[in-house]
């Protein structure tokens, strides 16, 4: 028996949005500045301290990325499963004071890297896999 029917477009749409949701990708701006307050909620929680996040919007609003820095909530979440998981790293986190995110001068990788006391995270708005990728980063950079 062979289906010869129109093709079910729901479940493409359905696996796209929750690939979106999972990258950290929102609808708006205001929803991204929501997450990355949640997250960061957890981060303190789990690191005990407090970090200072600095976002340059313009660099993101610039190449028409307006919600790219919703990738964020992904590495606060990576650093709070690392305070979790380690006390050393949790030690480590709390050397940083600040996490400054731009736009990556890169088309599709994000990177990572820790100058002192400031964390740089710069966000590439087809980045794939941030979910895993951003715990890989940061363990390396860390």
């Amino acid at each position: 028996m062979v289906y010869s029917g129109p093709a079910d477009i729901a479940s493409p749409r359905k696996l796209q949005s929750k690939y979106l949701a999972r990258q950290g990708l929102s609808e708006s701006k205001i929803a991204v500045k929501k997450q990355i307050k949640q997250a960061n909620s957890l981060l303190v929680k789990a690191c005990h301290t407090s970090l200072s996040i600095d976002i340059d919007w313009n660099s993101f609003e610039k190449i028409d990325a307006k919600t790219t820095p919703g990738m964020l909530t992904n590495y606060l979440n990576s650093l709070s499963k690392l305070c979790e998981q380690d006390k050393d790293y949790q030690t480590e986190i709390q050397s940083i004071d600040t996490i400054r995110v731009k736009a990556s001068d890169k088309d599709a990788t994000n990177n990572v890297t820790r100058n002192n006391k400031v964390l740089m995270i710069s966000l590439a708005k087809n980045a794939p896999n941030v979910t895993e990728t951003s715990y890989t980063d940061l363990i390396d950079t860390l």
